[in-house]
């Protein structure tokens, strides 16, 4: 009868760490290691092909032109030719989660400043992620990059748990 007394208590230990693992502060982790995986990857050119990542599409000759003629309203992470999804680097920056109920959620913020001729726009980010994620996938992880983010995860119970005394 002790030993089932003594797991119980191991086991409440347990989901108290988990608890504590992922509340607010340990969840900014996890939140800020996805928008960060996300946002490496497309300013590297690739996107998402279903559960596998590709080359993003090659961008149009005609929009290649319009990059050229503006060239100093590009962000510094990309160039005239380079489809990666930042031409002034606003949707990438705006990412950003929030933490509720143990979930993580990804959304983009904020309406844009200016648009790549310098000109004001007040589009809304999210607006702007959705019709380019339409044509070049980008908005997700990939279960390879999740497992990632889900080793992070399992290492840090892993270490609150061997603190459990």
């Amino acid at each position: 009868m002790a030993a089932k007394k003594d797991i119980a208590r191991i086991q409440k230990k347990i989901d108290r760490a988990i608890k504590k693992e992922f509340q607010a502060k340990q969840a900014k982790t996890y939140g800020q290691l996805a928008v960060k995986t996300i946002v490496d990857r497309t300013r590297k050119g690739k996107g998402l092909n279903g559960d596998k990542l590709q080359k993003l599409d090659r961008l149009s000759d005609s929009y290649i032109e319009t990059r050229k003629r503006y060239r100093k309203n590009l962000s510094k992470t990309t160039s005239p030719r380079k489809s990666n999804l930042t031409a002034t680097g606003q949707m990438l920056r705006s990412l950003t989660f929030r933490s509720k109920n143990r979930k993580i959620e990804l959304f983009f913020k904020g309406r844009r400043k200016r648009e790549l001729t310098g000109k004001g726009s007040g589009r809304r980010n999210v607006d702007v992620a959705s019709f380019a994620n339409l044509f070049r996938p980008f908005f997700g992880l990939t279960k390879r990059e999740s497992n990632s983010i889900a080793k992070v995860l399992a290492k840090n119970v892993s270490t609150a748990i061997r603190r459990i005394k």
